[in-house]
């Protein structure tokens, strides 16, 4: 009997509505901003990581795997097409789209207060952005870029306004 009572009791507090928590995260150096296109700074880049994601990510051997963006291509030298993952969801809810890219890119290069180690580098080499559907987005650059795909793991893509 009394271990049916320590079911029925574990199973409510399973049951129980999620209540709010703190997220603590061990760096080694603060942080000078929680904006993730702020400043390129190690512990910022750490604390981003841990709460953003990019198009893509880069493995222990430094090459672009599959993040927010589950595959890419080329169509010729200067266009890449990406297709987005699809079922991901911002903290507030709103659902993840190409249009969340197109806002992060934007807002990186329309950035007023832009600090020497922004990630304006990698968005400036981008030409054009078109959303072809909300999870395909196409982007071309002004001139080749082999790197392009490596390089976007390190701008965080933010829910759009």
């Amino acid at each position: 009997m009394r271990h049916i009572a320590l079911a029925l009791a574990l199973c409510g507090a399973l049951a129980a509505p999620a209540t709010a928590q703190t997220l603590r995260i061990g760096m080694a150096a603060e942080t000078t901003a929680a904006d993730p296109h702020n400043y390129a700074a190690a512990p910022n880049s750490t604390f981003r990581d841990h709460v953003f994601d990019g198009l893509t990510a880069l493995d222990a051997r430094l090459r672009p795997s599959p993040a927010l963006a589950t595959s890419w291509s080329r169509r010729d030298d200067l266009t890449w097409v990406f297709e987005l993952r699809q079922g991901v969801t911002f903290h507030d809810g709103q659902a993840f789209t190409a249009e969340d890219v197109v806002y992060s890119y934007c807002r990186v290069l329309n950035n007023d207060a832009e600090v020497v180690g922004s990630f304006s580098r990698e968005i400036r080499r981008i030409a054009a952005i078109t959303v072809e559907t909300p999870h395909r987005l196409v982007i071309r650059t002004r001139e080749p870029e082999p790197l392009l795909v490596s390089d976007l793991a390190s701008v965080a893509i933010i829910p759009r306004g």
